[in-house]
């Protein structure tokens, strides 16, 4: 079987195959087409650009596999769009995605995202929703990385205040034309966009409420003359639905976005509701079916999943040998093996934050560690740790600080809910160190946290209570490998071990 395919008509609800709709056999058959053109939508690939075995070791994802499987199965033709037009004259397929594209896995953070921004621009994208991520490494980055992908960034929500926002090109809305019938795609950020990323990134940015943009944002992609009108959210497709069905007079095709909990509607309105999957190991092919005279007629499509088995289409091989260059280099900068572990580590398992937490605390001889939950991004596999694993757990350019605090003050960063404290837990009577001494509010102790913390990143308020703090210098990630060879672990004396003796 070349994948895992849930076909849909009229309704796409995309939260995992054994969930999803099949056609409505009782619904009319689609008129007669004179036109079809297909949406090729993914989400928050993060840089994936190689293929991954999945829980059951069966290889899933990676870009030039999905690339192979556009070519194979709609007829895609890869290479830049410009000037909202295919790359060939008879393009009849059209790329889009919901952010969060290029930091995530090393092969492309490690690189500050322009491996996937490559890849990206070789596969054909058309555009892309504004997501929350697209700033990890900094506007600059971000504007060099836009250009080599060589698509917009759409976000009609986020509203440019001064000189340095509007120089990063974002655009609410961009239509594309194939074979004469043009589609109007509108993205929308999510107010994570500005308040999650590292201080100033944010600087001249305001976030607008989702009905007020599109208020804007559809009529103008009504007057450009659309046929048909795509919505792309980095935020939940059940935050957004609401919105849409309260606008019927927009004229909606479809909407996609993220899943968030698992739950959205089938349909807002007029338009379909479509999870594209994530790490390019999912997509939804859309089918928009068009009359004579250009009226949207019809909606259909199928939801992929993207196993790479034997009766699969080949990866693309130009692309392959390009993700291959770049493994050689990820490799050659990030192949030493500094460690191993006798299994699995999962992302949330408390071992990974005792992991990363201890490595900044040891490291700095701090009383403490403080992370966050969210900056780990992935498990770990089983068998040798290399400097690349470290980089695809983290890959957040965060740089290491020391800060002194007044107990009180530690413990209401300990209690943020986003916290992942080493050295320290909470007890019935409070917060005690490892020791098993209570905090005393009125000491001072030295916490050793991140920079985005610091800075009053998911809510935590640092910098106020220590304006001369120890900017160490020192990137997470580094901190983090020296300290694990330091451990010098083997297959018979692994990770998991050592972390119970810390």
């Amino acid at each position: 079987m070349i994948s895992r395919v849930c076909l849909f008509a009229s309704v796409i609800a995309l939260c995992g195959c054994p969930q999803r709709q099949a056609s409505n056999p009782d619904a009319a058959p689609p008129p007669s087409k004179d036109l079809e053109l297909t949406l090729l939508i993914t989400g928050a690939e993060n840089g994936y650009l190689l293929p991954n075995p999945d829980d059951q070791g069966i290889s899933r994802g990676g870009a030039a596999h999905l690339l192979g499987r556009w070519i194979a199965l709609h007829g895609h033709c890869p290479g830049a769009v410009t000037e909202g037009a295919g790359a060939c004259p008879s393009a009849k397929t059209l790329v889009i995605s919901t952010g969060d594209n290029g930091n995530g896995a090393s092969i492309s953070s490690y690189f500050r995202a322009v491996p996937a921004a490559e890849a990206m621009a070789y596969m054909g994208y058309a555009a892309s929703a504004f997501g929350n991520r697209e700033l990890d490494f900094g506007r600059q980055q971000f504007i060099a990385n836009a250009k080599k992908g060589g698509y917009p960034y759409l976000a009609a929500d986020l509203r440019a205040r001064d000189d340095g926002a509007k120089a990063m090109g974002l655009q609410p809305m961009k239509v594309f034309t194939r074979a004469g019938v043009k589609v109007a795609v509108i993205g929308l950020t999510s107010k994570k966009s500005i308040t999650t990323l590292m201080a100033g990134r944010s600087a001249g940015f305001e976030v607008l409420e989702d009905e007020a943009a599109l208020i804007q944002a559809v009529p103008a992609a009504q007057l450009a003359g659309a046929h048909a009108i795509v919505i792309l959210t980095d935020n939940c497709l059940a935050t957004l639905a609401p919105t849409v069905e309260k606008h019927p007079e927009w004229n909606a095709a479809v909407v996609a976005g993220r899943a968030c909990d698992g739950t959205f509607p089938e349909k807002a309105g007029t338009a379909v509701l479509a999870y594209p999957g994530r790490h390019f190991n999912d997509y939804v092919a859309v089918k928009l079916t068009f009359a004579a005279d250009k009226k949207l007629a019809h909606v259909s499509g199928e939801a992929f999943e993207v196993v790479n088995d034997a009766s699969a289409p080949p990866p693309e091989p130009q692309l392959a040998r390009a993700i291959a260059g770049w493994k050689a280099r990820r490799d050659a900068s990030l192949g030493e093996e500094i460690g191993a572990l006798r299994g699995k580590l999962e992302q949330t398992d408390p071992a990974m934050s005792a992991w990363l937490g201890r490595a900044i605390k040891e490291q700095t001889a701090s009383d403490f560690g403080l992370i966050n939950r969210k900056g780990m991004r992935q498990g770990l596999p089983a068998g040798k740790l290399t400097q690349s694993n470290v980089y695809d757990v983290i890959p957040f350019e965060n740089s290491v600080v020391v800060a002194t605090l007044k107990g009180v003050d530690l413990i209401k960063a300990f209690e943020n809910p986003e916290a992942r404290v080493i050295g320290a837990e909470k007890k019935a009577g409070g917060w005690v160190d490892a020791a098993g001494q209570k905090l005393d509010p009125a000491q001072k102790y030295k916490v050793a946290t991140l920079d985005y913390l610091y800075f009053g990143g998911d809510g935590f308020e640092i910098e106020s209570k220590d304006v001369g703090p120890n900017f160490t210098g020192m990137g997470w990630q580094t901190t983090v490998i020296e300290w694990t060879k330091k451990l010098g672990t083997t297959e018979l004396a692994p990770l998991e071990d050592a972390l119970k003796k810390h």
